[in-house]
């Protein structure tokens, strides 16, 4: 699928991916190509039954981000999150 890693914006070929497995499967799809932002993480999420974040937080940990900073960075995720899934579909 290409590098992964913190990118600008969400891939272009994310919703197309995700109805793409959502044929061929009932699970649950999760879409973890380059979320780094509560934007990116909301516009996933409307895609995919969930989001994976790794690089965005390694990043941070890396840049020397204690556990209360990521804590703050994994809120506003959850939070864009939440506001998504309370939206009507």
């Amino acid at each position: 699928m290409g590098t992964t890693g913190e990118r600008a914006a969400l891939a272009a070929s994310a919703a197309e991916l995700t109805e793409r497995i959502r044929r061929v499967t009932d699970r649950p799809v999760l879409l973890g190509f380059g979320i780094s932002t509560p934007d990116q993480a909301r516009e996933a999420r409307r895609h995919a039954d969930g989001v994976v974040v790794g690089a965005a937080v390694m990043r941070r940990v890396l840049d020397g981000a204690g556990p209360e900073d990521l804590r703050a960075f994994l809120a506003t995720l959850r939070q864009a999150l939440d506001q998504e899934c309370d939206r009507p579909r």
